[in-house]
């Protein structure tokens, strides 16, 4: 099929007239019939925004299989990643702490515009934006052309049909961005695009469906739905309380807030499965070292690292939980599933002074090792 047939197909199949797409591309209804009858194609300038009105990559526009877009798209993250993260952690006396930090930074930001570079060919493809989104937000504190250009994608995304929970995720990453660069209002602009963690909708859909149509089977996916949204609200309440009780100077507290979080992950997922929940090993880690107690932040340190490789399993995967509570739906794995190496560079890196305080603890050095030896 040649490019003005593509076109046509694809305008139709959108329900577009000829003079809609005309005014959506600031062109004339006569380029438009020109192009899907063969005697003009659309300058190389109307690609990407053709591409964009029908929510294609170019490839398409181009005869190219769309079905073949995200398995490439995944190919370019994964191989990316494992170019960029692949440096062994060797924080042991000799190793310079900062110098580190300031080497996963450059990686982090080679790695954004490796995947911003490939938005030029899929312009559309969300699951790119997403990425470019992870990666881009955490270097965007000082630089306000790079938030400016996160902010677009965000938009871009939200306008291609990211998925609700993509668009929560995205929506509370840029709350937090602007929270710690201090820019108020836009952290509460992006604070009300999010839903109130209670909300009556889910609820009220489950029994209605219960009464509606008598299925127990549908009524358990519905509240099995709104649990695994409401674990997001709960584990970030969790963290702020932990959060206060650190800065009190509780770390006994602080550690049980967190704790309760794994327990409760447990019986809902039937293991601590919870795909954002590595991050929270860590921060336990932390308050125990800070509490003098280094056997019990290995032990912590070592549990992250059974989580993330556990977890870097799933990637492509779609999941279906044991538990009773989540057996009735599967989750796509593949958006919270990081390389293994990648995920605990990127959370020691947050709190150096954890390598600091262990570098030269035998488990520790077992630890890297370990981590080390993952592809």
């Amino acid at each position: 099929m040649d490019l003005g047939q593509t076109i046509k197909r694809l305008r139709k199949e959108r329900g577009f007239t000829q003079e809609e797409l005309a005014e959506r591309l600031n062109v004339t209804p006569q380029a438009v019939s020109k192009w899907e009858n063969g005697v003009a194609s659309p300058d190389i300038s109307q690609v990407v925004p053709l591409a964009s009105v029908f929510d294609v990559s170019a490839d398409v526009l181009f005869g190219i299989d769309n079905a073949n877009e995200d398995a490439e798209v995944q190919r370019l993250i994964d191989d990316t990643e494992r170019e960029i993260y692949g440096r062994p952690l060797t924080p042991r006396d000799d190793y310079d702490i900062q110098a580190f930090a300031a080497e996963i930074d450059a990686g982090t930001r080679e790695h954004y515009e490796r995947l911003r570079a490939a938005l030029a060919r899929y312009p559309s493809n969300r699951k790119l934006l997403r990425e470019c989104i992870l990666r881009g937000v955490g270097l965007s504190d000082d630089d306000p052309e790079l938030l400016a250009e996160i902010e677009r994608m965000a938009r871009l995304l939200t306008e291609h049909g990211a998925d609700a929970e993509t668009t929560r995720e995205v929506s509370g990453l840029l709350f937090n961005m602007y929270l710690t660069t201090r820019n108020f209002a836009k952290a509460r602009e992006y604070a009300e695009t999010l839903p109130e963690y209670l909300t009556s909708r889910g609820l009220m859909l489950s029994r209605l469906m219960l009464s509606e149509q008598g299925d127990p089977d549908e009524q358990s996916r519905q509240n099995a739905r709104n649990i695994h949204q409401l674990m997001g609200g709960l584990q970030a309440e969790l963290m702020g309380l932990s959060t206060a009780y650190s800065r009190r100077g509780q770390n006994e507290d602080a550690i049980a807030v967190l704790r309760a979080f794994f327990d409760i992950s447990e019986i809902v997922y039937g293991g601590n499965e919870y795909p954002m929940i590595n991050g929270n090993c860590v921060i336990i880690a932390s308050h125990y070292l800070q509490l003098g107690d280094k056997a019990s932040a290995l032990d912590w340190l070592e549990k992250m690292a059974d989580l993330c490789a556990a977890h870097a399993k799933w990637n492509g995967n779609v999941v279906r939980f044991a538990s009773p509570v989540m057996r009735y739906i599967e989750l796509d794995m593949t958006p919270y599933t990081d390389g293994a190496k990648a995920s605990m560079q990127l959370e020691l890196v947050r709190l150096p002074h954890i390598i600091e305080a262990l570098r030269n603890e035998p488990r520790f050095i077992a630890l890297l090792d370990r981590v080390n030896a993952w592809e």
